[in-house]
């Protein structure tokens, strides 16, 4: 499925937090009076440890979203495409045996079409700041006795990754740019407690980049490009399917 490159698309985006954003390292500092108890992830860029979302962060609430548009989705738990496609000899029998969340974004025995990059900050936009938060009993419905906790959290900032496609379906593209679309409209939060009001962000400057292998270009030795906006690629993809894999062409572009 990936032996010969078919076709690309590059869609490069800001995430811009409106509200405050945890993302959880993982790392505890309970024991360290001057750090928080819940720090947020950190990596090395551009020269320090800034804070970071991870790409797999990002495909994984991408891929959430996703499996509500995509009927037949399989789940995590019964690991039902892996069994039925683990022992076929081909990638395009496994293709064909995986349900729509697992063909686009991969299962264990079959590779993802989308690659999810690590989203970096913009310098000088990234504010820390924490909260005082305590835990609740469930019974009683008030504060739980010695549960207070301090996370630190993404106060504002803007972060720029890349998600790149590549052999896709056009119904693949349309339901990745439907997620991001939802993500604007304060539908999809992105982080650890979305349900405490934090990870409201939005997805701006989105450009899409899309190349046809199969296609030349103007100049030898080049091949298709065109560039959309998000509202652009969307009109183009109106008529596709995200449930039936219906195919679309794009303007002068051959499926």
């Amino acid at each position: 499925m990936f032996r010969k490159l078919e076709n690309e698309c590059k869609i490069s985006f800001d995430l811009v937090a409106q509200g405050s954003v945890c993302i959880r390292s993982g790392e505890s500092f309970e024991l360290n009076p001057g750090e928080p108890d819940i720090a947020v992830l950190k990596s090395m860029w551009n020269g320090k440890m800034q804070p970071v979302i991870p790409g797999s962060s990002i495909k994984g609430v991408i891929r959430s979203r996703a499996e509500k548009y995509l009927e037949g989705s399989c789940t995590v738990f019964d690991k039902s495409c892996m069994e039925k496609s683990k022992d076929l000899k081909s990638g395009l029998e496994r293709y064909k045996a995986v349900c729509p969340a697992c063909k686009l974004f991969g299962c264990m025995s079959l590779k993802s079409r989308a690659e999810f990059k690590d989203a970096f900050p913009v310098e000088g936009t990234v504010f820390l700041g924490s909260r005082n938060q305590v835990a609740i009993d469930r019974l009683t419905g008030s504060a739980r006795g010695g549960a207070l906790f301090e996370p630190e959290v993404v106060e504002a900032g803007t972060f720029r990754t890349e998600i790149i496609l590549r052999n896709f379906e056009p119904w693949q593209l349309k339901v990745i740019l439907l997620v991001l679309d939802d993500i604007n409209n304060g539908y999809v939060r992105i982080g650890s407690s979305a349900s405490r009001g934090f990870g409201r962000m939005t997805a701006e400057n989105i450009h899409i980049v899309y190349k046809n292998y199969k296609n030349p270009g103007e100049s030898i030795g080049e091949f298709f490009t065109k560039e959309y906006s998000l509202e652009e690629c969307l009109e183009k993809l109106k008529n596709a399917s995200i449930n039936s894999a219906k195919e679309v062409k794009f303007d002068g572009i051959p499926d």
